[in-house]
C-alpha cells in the first residue's frame, strides 16, 4: 500500500467510530463494506450501484472502506436492500 493511501486510511480510522467486540475493534465502514460485498455477489459495480442508487465511484470507495458514508447514505442503501440500517452494521452471521 502506498504511503499516501496508508496515511489517508490512518486519518480516516482515527476519525471513524469504532465498535468493540470480543476480537478487537471493528470499524463501521468495514462492517458496511463486508455486508455490501456479500450482497453484491457477481454483479458489476455499475449494476449494483444503480440498484442502490449510489454512483459507481462512491460504491467502489465504500467497498474498499476508504470513504466514510453519511447516515442518510446508510439509510438509502438499507432501503434499497430492504433491511434496517442497523443490520448493515451488525456482525456477520456465522
Amino acid at each position: 500500500m502506498g504511503k499516501d493511501i496508508a496515511e489517508k486510511k490512518e486519518r480516516r480510522q482515527a476519525k471513524s467510530l469504532l465498535i468493540g467486540n470480543d476480537k478487537g475493534e471493528i470499524y463501521l465502514e468495514d462492517r458496511v463494506a463486508g455486508y455490501l460485498l456479500a450482497k453484491k455477489g457477481e454483479k458489476s459495480l455499475g449494476v449494483f450501484g444503480a440498484e442502490l442508487g449510489i454512483p459507481k465511484p462512491s460504491l467502489k470507495r465504500y467497498l474498499e472502506s476508504s470513504q466514510s458514508m453519511s447516515l442518510s447514505t446508510l439509510q438509502k442503501i438499507a432501503r434499497a436492500l430492504g433491511v434496517s440500517p442497523v443490520s448493515l452494521l451488525a456482525p456477520p452471521k456465522k
